[in-house]
Parts: structure tokens; sequence; C-alpha cells
């Protein structure tokens, strides 16, 4: 499970979602709409590989306003070793 642990101000205003409505709580239970997408996958490779991963232009369907609008992102997922490593 991916749990929503933080979010900045320019996620929260993209998101349309203020942070007590998405922090806490699992990503795929805040946005249904990523889980068929390889998101789940790249996130579990991040994890169990420890090694970072750089998305460039990628295209993404998400419910915002009501509606499911297409966006298209740069982003990078870092892998952040809690106590167990």
């Amino acid at each position: 499970t991916f749990i929503v642990e933080v979010a900045n101000r320019k996620q929260l205003e993209l998101w349309h979602r203020p942070a007590e409505e998405i922090i806490g709580l699992p990503l795929f239970s805040v946005f249904p709409e990523l889980a068929s997408t390889d998101f789940k996958k790249i996130l579990s490779e991040v994890r169990n590989r420890a090694e970072r991963y750089v998305g460039t232009d990628v295209p993404v369907l998400f419910f915002r306003n009501n509606q499911l609008e297409q966006a298209w992102f740069d982003f990078t997922y870092e892998p952040v070793p809690d106590g167990a490593g």
C-alpha cells in the first residue's frame, strides 16, 4: 500500500484537493483512476529495488473538477528508507 504522507502546495493545487482529503490515505484510494495504470508497478519497483524513477512528459488521466482530465507530467520517484532500511 502506498500512503500519501506529504504533498506540497503545488501538488494540492494541481489535484484540486485540500491536504486533509489525501494525507494519510492510500494513494490509489484517493486516485482510483491511477490503479489500472503503470504507476503501481513503477512505485513497487522503486520501493523494491531502492532505485529512483524519472518520468518525462508522462500522460496521466485523473479526476479533477469532477471530470476525467488528461495531463502530462515530469516527475521523479525516489525511495526514502525507513527505519527498516
